[in-house]
């Protein structure tokens, strides 16, 4: 009964399918485009992380010490316990009350010199530059895709497999097979849209590389 409608069952099937590719697509570009950025800022909040501890060496012996502790004490924070809570979508307050209490400390320094009023303002402004960059940090890991857009996906996932009923053959097993395969084919692109919307999360999400390479360098200045 099936294989008399193929024509028509073929034609509305790969109308659906073509629907459900561009959506599913734009989607995909979306997320994708979300998790460079969200890889971005991680390295660039590493950047900073890096600029502060360097532009410390301008400053007298004892506050360049504290300004460096503080920066090493953050590192320790997100590498030793923060990145592993992200990835299972949950924050302490560890990170910010460490950032926090470097950049009251560096507020309450005055300089005395033309040179470390240069060099303060420079420190000043990759601190802030480390703030922002967590923040947007945290933000990005946070963030996904709306309920909504879940329903949608999964809604027309399901309908655009539906469609494979519709269409008869003279193997059965030949049916089924091929619509299992158009199932899984989906849920490959559904698996790789979920990886990639919560970029710090699973398996597939981004790692503390750029701090564990900060993390060296100052190992490395340390020793000099």
């Amino acid at each position: 009964m099936r294989r008399a409608h193929n024509d028509i069952a073929g034609y509305v099937s790969n109308i659906a399918a073509f629907v459900y590719a561009v959506l599913l697509a734009f989607l995909a570009v979306g997320v994708w485009e979300d998790y460079g950025k969200a890889q971005l800022t991680a390295q660039l909040e590493a950047a900073a992380a890096s600029d502060v501890f360097r532009a410390a060496e301008g400053y007298p012996e004892a506050f360049r010490q504290r300004v460096r502790e503080g920066i090493r004490a953050y590192i320790d924070i997100v590498l030793g316990e923060e990145w592993a809570l992200q990835a299972r979508d949950r924050m302490n307050d560890g990170g910010w009350r460490a950032i926090e209490a470097l950049h009251r400390t560096m507020l309450d320094f005055e300089p005395r010199r033309p040179r470390e009023q240069v060099v303060h303002t420079e420190a000043l402004r990759h601190m802030n530059a480390l703030i922002d960059q967590r923040r947007l940090r945290i933000l990005m890991g946070a963030a996904g895709l709306q309920p909504v857009v879940w329903a949608v996906i999964l809604v027309g996932s399901a309908l655009t497999v539906s469609f494979a009923f519709f269409l008869g053959t003279a193997n059965v097993r030949a049916h089924v097979t091929m619509t299992m395969m158009l199932g899984a084919t989906i849920g490959l692109g559904l698996f790789l849209l979920i990886a990639m919307a919560y970029p710090f999360r699973g398996g597939a999400g981004i790692g503390p590389e750029a701090f564990e390479r900060v993390h060296e360098n100052i190992r490395r200045v340390d020793g000099e």
